[in-house]
């Protein structure tokens, strides 16, 4: 007969059972649910619905003074740049467009730099 090896086995010894760890149930709930059954739920739903709405207000406020700033402050600034970037000029004598020919390759438009 063979000896099965476990942690709890003294090698020379019969098995032995591990000790029991005394614990204090008193305060610990049997599930999640007794814990918030002490609680208003309307509380914490209006704490919560309370909490939201402060983080929606504040991020819309924030969006709302940053487009005011772009929009009013920052106007001259901003519409220098968009009048800088869209403006474009052409140099040289012959338009950047080539000549367009029908099919018996005679001239049909011809470009001409202003």
């Amino acid at each position: 007969m063979s000896i099965i090896r476990h942690k709890y086995i003294n090698k020379s010894t019969k098995y032995k059972l591990p000790k029991k760890r005394k614990t204090n149930n008193k305060n610990k709930p049997i599930n999640k649910m007794i814990k918030f059954s002490n609680r208003n739920l309307s509380d914490i739903i209006s704490k919560r619905y309370f909490f939201i709405s402060i983080c929606l207000i504040l991020c819309f406020l924030i969006i709302t003074i940053r487009l005011f700033d772009l929009q009013v402050t920052n106007y001259r600034k901003y519409s220098d740049k968009l009048a800088v970037s869209t403006e474009k000029t052409v140099l040289g004598s012959s338009a950047p467009r080539g000549r367009i020919y029908d099919r018996n390759y005679k001239l049909f438009v011809d470009n001409q730099a202003i």
